[in-house]
């Protein structure tokens, strides 16, 4: 099939495949697509920038070819293998070393004019500079193509909802209490580091319309029945007989249909286990194959709607007049730098770790009633009997139960993921953020909205750092895992979410009378160190230095501004602290590294590249809370 593509367009074979399938089916996307598919390369090409000069840039190879008060900065970055320059501009200086950068181009060795530079082809320069796997090399220009086409996607039917009188009604103020799963469906840009942010290899561009959440789709979740002798379980007060009753209230006629294909009596030998569509589809026919033809597993008919959370394998049940909790379920797709599986490790960990964190809650009244942690309930993988891939087949038949945050919303509160806060929604073209700001905080004087805000937001973010120098727990407290409770345009609480991966210092924990009852070989445990990066990486970089980047270029003031208040607020959080000798000492050690001019935080795009996604590589970078480092960004 031949594609009428622009002739202004070169399109990657991604990019084709995408435009090909938007020409059959979404039609009236075809100009959106086309228009936005620059701004999306070059986003992408931004994150693929700055992971070159953050991660793994040789300094004597870049130059500088403007004088120091230009704006923006034109940069050269010379490629020795492939002996060619890349050239950018620098619009702005973030903090945490980040560079806004546009106008990626190459200059080839002989030319005299530089030529525009996809994504695509800095990924491959970026790639051939280093002694890298070849089988990671080629996933990882996979992995970009496959991202900037989906950026493309998702941007064009961001504007399409905002241009059309048919897509979602404007509402009057972003507290109206509007469906918590749909703030969950905003977040279009992805992760803002990394380069494969958008990415989903091993779904067509129809499954990335049809499962992904920014698109709006329901799915129809499917049930597999499982033999209950072959289930390892993680629910630490109920059985797995009491499992099933969760799912029949869910679905009407699910216990009726395995009464019928399995007799009342037998009934109660088998788990019910969700599955997601996609791996119902594509991975039980293949990966079960004879675990189903011996009987062990038994597909069944009945169906589930459900709304795709931010993270495409986690689901919210569509059942009126109940609060359901969320489901996290394993997809073979990967997304960013991993396959969305879900071990055994996870499944046990979430659960334990919940158990600890709500002793620490009940020790803790100031911590919680501004700290909300959605617990992990329990749940189950499938241990098949079968010879060959039993750890592989336990990943990738299994489920894992979380609470609700809407049963914890209170009068007049509205819900919101953290990642949907520096996007525009509700059809404006603001950010959400400064949307709440205007009614919580209206003022003739925006700086001083935005400034008793970010006061505010802050009291509450950082409460989240006593869990680590009392407990030892670093949560991952990034935008995708930290959902925020508004109140007319008020913060009120952080809920915070995916506790598996958290990171936990056992002899913290201890010291204070909580234990863990988790092996000593388990992933979740870690020294203080990695605890503590594990938060900063999460709560400063991704979660404040985004909020911090998206407030300083919309209200025109320096990074510097915000960061002097996050500053301030946790010098104060840690003389309190130092105050307790419980403690003392642990504040003071993670006050001296939270304020070191540098801090370490995962080095993403090279992790990818050397093939370590689980063994976490860091990076030293400059700190914007180092003494007045906040100035110097």
């Amino acid at each position: 099939m031949s594609f009428p593509v622009n002739d202004a367009i070169t399109y990657t074979p991604e990019e084709l495949l995408t435009a090909t399938f938007i020409q059959a089916n979404k039609p009236f996307l075809v100009s959106y697509f086309n228009s936005l598919l620059p701004i999306a390369r070059e986003r992408i090409a931004d994150r693929l920038v700055n992971a070159l000069m953050r991660e793994l840039a040789d300094d004597r190879a870049c130059h500088e070819l403007t004088t120091e008060s230009d704006v923006p900065k034109q940069m050269a970055y010379y490629f020795e293998k492939s002996e060619k320059h890349l050239l950018f501009s620098i619009t702005k200086q973030l903090s945490f070393s980040r560079l806004k950068t546009i106008d990626t181009q190459v200059l080839s060795k002989g030319h005299a004019t530089a030529t525009q530079l996809s994504p695509l082809s800095l990924a491959e320069f970026i790639s051939a500079e280093g002694d890298y796997p070849p089988q990671q090399i080629t996933s990882f220009l996979y992995e970009i193509a496959n991202s900037s086409a989906n950026l493309a996607f998702a941007l064009a039917w961001q504007a399409y909802q905002h241009d059309s009188s048919t897509s979602i009604l404007p509402i009057p103020s972003p507290t109206k209490l509007y469906a918590t799963w749909w703030y969950e469906q905003q977040a279009f840009n992805g992760h803002s580091i990394h380069p494969g942010a958008k990415s989903k290899i091993g779904m067509s561009p129809e499954e990335v319309f049809r499962y992904s959440p920014e698109f709006g789709e329901r799915v129809s979740l499917r049930f597999a029945a499982v033999q209950r002798k072959y289930v390892q379980a993680s629910f630490p007060t109920q059985s797995t007989a009491e499992i099933n009753k969760v799912f029949f209230q869910l679905v009407e006629g699910l216990e009726a249909e395995l009464h019928r294909r399995l007799g009342l009596n037998c009934s109660s030998d088998y788990v019910v286990v969700p599955v997601h569509p996609w791996q119902w589809k594509h991975t039980l026919p293949t990966l079960f194959s004879a675990d189903l033809a011996s009987g062990h597993i038994l597909l069944l008919e009945s169906v589930l709607p459900a709304w795709p959370t931010l993270s495409v394998r986690t689901v919210l049940p569509d059942v009126a007049h109940l609060v359901p909790p969320h489901i996290k379920l394993p997809i073979n797709v990967q997304t960013t730098s991993a396959i969305r599986a879900l071990s055994n490790e996870a499944v046990q960990n979430g659960p334990l770790l919940t158990q600890a964190l709500l002793a620490i809650m009940k020790l803790e009244p100031t911590s919680s009633s501004v700290i909300q942690l959605l617990a992990e309930l329990g749940g189950i993988n499938y241990l098949s009997p079968i010879e060959g891939d039993r750890s592989l087949k336990a990943k990738h038949l299994a489920f894992l139960l979380r609470e609700n945050p809407d049963q914890y919303r209170k009068e007049d509160e509205v819900i919101i993921v953290g990642a949907a806060l520096v996007e525009s929604v509700h059809q404006a073209r603001t950010p959400l953020i400064v949307q709440l700001i205007e009614e919580g905080y209206p003022s003739k004087e925006p700086q001083s909205g935005v400034c008793s805000f970010f006061n505010a937001y802050c009291e509450i973010v950082l409460s989240t750092l006593k869990l680590l120098s009392k407990y030892g727990v670093g949560l991952e407290a990034h935008l995708q895992n930290s959902l925020l409770v508004f109140k007319h345009g008020v913060p009120q609480r952080i809920m915070v979410r995916d506790l598996g991966g958290a990171r936990v210092d056992r002899n913290r924990l201890e010291r204070q009378g909580i234990s863990l009852a988790c092996s000593t070989d388990s992933s979740i445990l870690s020294t203080a160190h990695e605890a503590r990066n594990k938060l900063i990486h999460a709560l400063m970089q991704n979660h404040l230095g985004e909020i911090v980047h998206c407030l300083s270029d919309y209200y025109c003031l320096p990074e510097s501004y915000f960061w002097l208040i996050v500053q301030s607020k946790c010098r104060l959080l840690y003389a309190q602290w130092k105050l307790d000798p419980s403690f003392a000492d642990h504040a003071a050690e993670d006050e001296q590294q939270l304020f070191a001019p540098y801090v370490e935080t995962k080095a993403l795009t090279r992790m990818r590249l050397e093939g370590n996604v689980k063994n976490y590589l860091y990076m030293r970078i400059a700190n914007p809370l180092y003494d007045n480092g906040a100035q110097r960004q």
